[in-house]
């Protein structure tokens, strides 16, 4: 199965908004998670919306700054006083997005779900997808670019006229389990960012 979901691309343009790094700060998780108020709504990409209709944007309890207001500065104050709950309100999202990702691609239960490149290092989104779609199999890889991998195996088979699975015994892409968070208050979250879509 095949999607395009740009969750780097979506982190990165988000996170470029803060001047100051994620630093995987789990009581901010669960913090933003229990108080279901702050929301990341991802969306860089109109051609390729995994929340049709939805405007991409930041919601905190007192206000609601659009794509637009985030470019030109305008949350730069209310982003530093979220500090790390921003951060965990992105991986949030990204975690939600990937899971409706998924949902549209009707994978069938028990999917191996590859996490490679940069998001691999982001623990806590690893362990968020894990938790909101645990009839999948999450796993990590060493790969660091599974498309420049994904090209180059293709290239390989045509050059020799194999399928590209016939090529599986000749590389080895080393694994590791993804441990899922255990978040009592992690459908209640999801069912209150899904609200902030309309």
């Amino acid at each position: 199965l095949t999607g395009l979901l740009p969750a780097g691309m979506e982190y990165e343009t988000f996170a470029g908004f803060a001047h100051f790094a994620d630093a995987q700060d789990e009581a901010a998780l669960a913090r933003v998670i229990a108080e279901t108020s702050n929301f990341i709504i991802p969306g860089t990409l109109p051609d390729v919306p995994v929340f049709p209709g939805a405007k991409p944007g930041m919601s905190t309890p007192h206000c609601r700054f659009s794509l637009d207001a985030l470019r030109a500065g305008h949350a730069t104050d209310v982003i530093r006083a979220l500090g790390q709950h921003y951060f965990a309100a992105l991986n949030l999202a990204l975690a939600i997005a990937t899971k409706r990702a998924l949902t549209h691609l009707d994978a069938p239960r028990g999917t191996r779900v590859y996490i490679e490149g940069g998001f691999a290092d982001n623990a806590i989104y690893c362990r968020l997808v894990a938790a909101l779609c645990p009839e999948f199999e999450w796993v990590l890889t060493h790969a660091k670019e599974g498309t420049s991998f994904g090209a180059a195996l293709t290239a390989w088979a045509a050059a020799d006229s194999l399928d590209p699975r016939q090529l599986t015994s000749r590389y080895d892409i080393k694994t590791a389990p993804v441990t899922a968070y255990k978040l009592p208050g992690l459908p209640a979250y999801e069912n209150a960012f899904t609200a902030t879509l309309r």
